[in-house]
């Protein structure tokens, strides 16, 4: 099957503790002349960009909760970026360009309690048609603790 408007992202498997929050991206950073600042000295004038940096991608939040040995809080925020278009001016009475770029951000947030084996699925619809599907799959596995005994779990 060969559908363009099918792709497919993967993002890495981490480890941490409880309550602990991992931080994953895959983006693109642009810089843009948005405006100018006119600097004026003694003998000269200048024009000094003022930058505006926007970025394209995907970011996910999470952050797992150990309930018990058989529940675990899962939160969840999933953000997307993107840069559509970039149209420019050349401002009066300056021989200076500037940018105005067009973007969007969508961000979407889950919270739920999952058992051992279950996948968290978050569905986000975009508005041009597309719909991006998301999995966050958890493991957790108590950890004997060797200096009183305790079972603790860690996920």
């Amino acid at each position: 099957m060969n559908d363009t408007g099918t792709s497919l992202s993967y993002t890495p498997k981490i480890t941490h503790f409880s309550g602990s929050e991992a931080h994953m991206s895959n983006e693109a950073f642009t810089p843009f002349v948005v405006g100018v600042q006119t600097i004026r000295g003694d003998f000269a004038i200048a024009h000094q960009p003022e930058i505006a940096v926007l970025s394209k991608g995907m970011k996910i939040n999470v952050q797992p909760l150990v309930v018990d040995k058989d529940k675990l809080n899962i939160r969840c925020r999933i953000t997307t970026s993107e840069i559509h278009k970039v149209k420019s001016t050349n401002l009066p009475g300056m021989n200076v360009t500037v940018q105005t770029p067009h973007a969007s951000r969508n961000a979407i947030s889950a919270r739920c309690t999952v058992s051992p084996g279950q996948t968290l699925l978050i569905v986000a619809p975009k508005g041009d048609g597309k719909v991006f599907y998301y999995a966050v799959t958890s493991k957790w596995w108590p950890v004997q603790d060797a200096a009183d005994g305790q079972e603790n779990l860690n996920n």
